[in-house]
């Protein structure tokens, strides 16, 4: 079972690549990669799954890129648009 640190680490890794450190914009697919669709749905899934156990900057950066939906205080969608 992962601990709070590695899932943020993960999703933090993810994060970089499909949007940059800085960036808000999906990067071009890394080569050897495929398409972003795939990465980006794996990442929408994490962060849904383990909002809770995510540190509070590691949220606050997913909030600058995604639109985040809640019912009460459960996380229940992340989307781009």
């Amino acid at each position: 079972m992962a601990s709070d640190i590695e899932r943020s680490v993960s999703i933090a890794r993810q994060l970089d690549d499909l949007f940059g450190e800085e960036g808000r914009c999906p990067r071009p697919p890394s080569q050897g990669r495929g398409s972003n669709t795939i990465a980006l749905a794996q990442l929408s899934r994490d962060i849904v799954e383990y909002w809770d156990s995510l540190y509070e900057p590691l949220q606050n950066r997913i909030k600058e890129i995604f639109i985040t939906r809640f019912e009460g205080e459960k996380l229940v969608q992340v989307s781009l648009f």
